[in-house]
């Protein structure tokens, strides 16, 4: 017989007796000495187990949503895991504020209502938030005791025991829990069912690395979305017409808004609102980047992209608060542990402290072993938080990272090109912990990590008129960018070189960044623009009396000619170049002149004039025991092989001077290789020229070399047509 209610004013001495009558009378054991009201009334919930009611708590759906495919898919392989023992499926969606967790979260459980016929919790944990503090868990179990109907007259006043009668409420039902924004994994793993028949999935800003190793989490990381993505969301909620208007607008609004589900839902709730609104006004108001963050303010501070920033920069630590800041001098770039430590100035293992409570909060994203990003929202953010600094600290770490990447590049480059005279520089500045590269593969590899970051702070020194940085920053990228056919980034580093040298009036420093930013903008396609840069170089390395530049600005102005097929003038700056060569002694640039004449006087129709200056830059090279010349000399030879129709013996050349690049130098790769795929289809060999060519291409697309990818396309259309 069920024993009756007892109201909420009754005797409480009453209400003892009767919940240990009832205790006893199911059968339950008491513990001596408390026979008090905090005993679980266990008959009361059996009778409320098999009444729960079927909780339906879930937000709506959210209204728009694109994208997120393998994150739904991992939801989904949570979902259908089969469980093991008692272990409740479980999933943590991580990421910064305003990469749209909560949207994934319900999207999908709607989409999955059929899977909870016993029903659906949620509760907002209020983990980040502008004022008052996360919920505790008194206050959440409560709420979940809430949504499976429980009378709180019938309650426990200890907190564990209202632990175990949620669990056994919900032990055996096919239910969803959603907590979203939790601060951390410990409140969340209290109120974790007991029983597999649950599913829980849970939203945070925090990585819940506890949630992951002491409950089996299987955690979502989210970033931003894809350009693709992000355009459907404009696309889908302001109008295919709208969006196709302004084309360039819009990508500019993508970019803007680098992924960022807030920032697009912004853009979004300002064009419905706004709907005489042209989209190149508001991409004019997030052109700035030190107004940007702001500016994504829909006048609402739960979804201004600063304020719920600022949530997540609010809840740091000192430490990491502090490299937070100063990694906003840096910007949105990835860098690496020694790189962080020089810019904060702390030892290696502070810094590493730092920068992992900066990932446990989703403020960063580690890439790789001890290297970290940014978003670059957030890194504009932490820009904007970087000028409380005094200028005494944002000198002293931009000075310790510069630092850094001057001495450790000036390291890795004497391995790319151990023949190019070294770089004179001061001691590096106290703080600052230079890597230093053991072999040629680790300093492409260190180039390869951190070159946006040099791009970055050559960019930075120039905003501030630190001149003699940005020239030195562009000195260390250049045998990087030359090998590796970094072209734009080429003329962009030696155009800002050239501005600082002009203002600091260094005559030496003018005549290598016209060389060199002739030179690049000739590789990049644009021969006109770099000729004049070229010539100016040759003006001012004459009047100085400068021998050793003047034979390089004659090779750079040979290669400018010979683009333009302007062969004479080629052939005569080369032969000049080699003269000068000679004159100085310098045996391996005369071998570089050789091995140019032989490609100029090919392309003429000289063929047999240019075989003999092959051969004597291929012997000179082998001299000097320089590989890489070797293999550009047998390219040379290949082209003259192949040109004279040995189209066989061009393949074994381009194969011998391929197998001596290796992974070196891969802008001579890309045109090796294009060249071999045209000598196999001479000899009728289309797999063999196609493979070839797929890899040209795919050695141009790295590079950025869109018009070189497109002719490579076309001999591929084509050879795919005679297939």
């Amino acid at each position: 017989m069920a024993a009756p209610d007892i109201a909420a004013d009754s005797d409480p001495a009453a209400t003892d007796i009767h919940n240990t009558v009832t205790s006893m009378q199911s059968g339950t054991i008491l513990q001596a000495g408390r026979i008090t009201g905090d005993i679980v009334v266990h008959a009361a919930t059996r009778a409320e187990t098999s009444a729960v009611p079927l909780p339906r708590q879930l937000p709506p759906c959210p209204p728009w949503f694109a994208g997120r495919a393998p994150e739904l898919d991992v939801l989904d392989a949570v979902l259908n895991t089969e469980a093991e023992g008692t272990s409740v499926r479980l999933a943590a969606i991580v990421g910064t504020g305003g990469m749209g967790k909560t949207w994934l979260a319900l999207h999908w459980a709607h989409r999955r209502l059929d899977r909870f016929p016993d029903g659906q919790l949620f509760i907002d944990l209020h983990g980040f938030v502008p004022v008052g503090e996360p919920m505790t868990v008194a206050t959440a179990v409560r709420c979940l005791l809430d949504g499976l109907g429980v009378d709180h007259r019938t309650l426990p006043r200890d907190l564990d025991a209202q632990v175990g009668r949620f669990r056994s409420l919900v032990a055996g039902r096919r239910m969803l829990l959603l907590l979203d924004n939790a601060v951390d994994a410990g409140l969340v793993l209290t109120l974790l069912p007991g029983g597999a028949s649950c599913t829980v999935l849970v939203t945070s800003r925090n990585r819940l690395d506890g949630l992951v190793a002491r409950a089996g989490a299987r955690r979502v990381v989210l970033g931003g979305l894809s350009d693709d993505e992000a355009k459907q969301v404009l696309t889908g909620r302001l109008g295919a017409d709208r969006v196709d208007a302004d084309v360039a607008a819009v990508d500019e609004l993508l970019a803007y808004c680098a992924g960022m589900p807030l920032s697009l839902g912004i853009v979004v709730g300002r064009g419905l609102t706004e709907v005489d609104l042209p989209l190149s006004v508001l991409a004019d108001e997030l052109r700035d980047e030190a107004t940007r963050v702001a500016a994504f303010d829909p006048g609402d501070e739960s979804t201004s992209l600063e304020a719920v920033l600022s949530w997540s920069f609010h809840a740091l630590p000192g430490r990491a608060a502090e490299v937070f800041r100063l990694l906003g001098l840096a910007g949105a770039v990835e860098l690496g542990l020694p790189a962080v430590a020089s810019l904060t100035g702390f030892s290696q293992a502070d810094a590493l402290g730092a920068v992992r409570a900066l990932e446990r909060a989703s403020l960063v994203h580690r890439r790789t072993h001890h290297r970290w990003r940014m978003h670059d929202l957030v890194g504009l953010y932490a820009a904007n938080r970087a000028v409380g600094l005094s200028p005494g600290e944002r000198e002293g770490a931009l000075r310790r990272l510069v630092d850094y990447y001057v001495h450790s590049g000036i390291a890795a480059d004497g391995l790319l090109d151990p023949r190019r005279q070294a770089l004179a520089v001061d001691a590096p500045a106290p703080g600052c912990l230079p890597d230093t590269a053991p072999d040629r593969a680790a300093a492409k590899a260190w180039f390869d990590g951190e070159h946006a970051g040099v791009l970055a702070a050559q960019a930075a020194a120039a905003r501030r008129g630190a001149h003699r940085d940005v020239w030195r920053l562009a000195w260390v990228l250049h045998s990087y960018h030359w090998q590796n056919g970094h072209n734009l980034d080429q003329v962009s580093a030696w155009t800002a070189a050239l501005t600082a040298a002009g203002q600091v009036d260094d005559t030496a420093g003018l005549v290598l960044a016209h060389r060199l930013l002739g030179a690049a903008m000739s590789r990049a396609g644009r021969p006109e623009d770099g000729l004049p840069h070229l010539e100016r170089a040759l003006s001012l390395a004459e009047q100085h009396g400068d021998r050793h530049s003047e034979a390089h600005v004659h090779r750079a102005l040979a290669r400018a000619w010979d683009q333009r097929s302007a062969y004479r003038k080629a052939f005569d700056h080369a032969s000049r170049a080699l003269g000068l060569y000679r004159e100085l002694g310098q045996r391996a640039h005369e071998a570089d002149a050789l091995d140019l004449l032989c490609w100029i006087e090919a392309g003429a129709g000289h063929h047999d004039d240019a075989r003999a200056h092959g051969l004597d830059a291929l012997a000179l090279y082998r001299e000097l025991a320089n590989t890489e010349g070797q293999a550009t000399a047998l390219d040379s030879l290949g082209n003259i092989a192949h040109r004279t129709g040995r189209h066989a013996e061009a393949v074994a050349l381009y194969t011998r001077a391929l197998d001596l690049m290796g992974g070196q130098n891969l802008f001579h790769r890309a045109g090796t290789l294009e060249r071999l795929g045209e000598a196999n289809a001479a000899l009728a060999d289309l797999t063999a020229a196609t493979t070839a060519w797929r890899s040209a291409l795919a050695l141009h697309h790295v590079q950025h070399r869109a018009h070189d990818a497109a002719r490579v396309q076309r001999l591929l259309d084509t050879a795919g047509g005679e297939a």
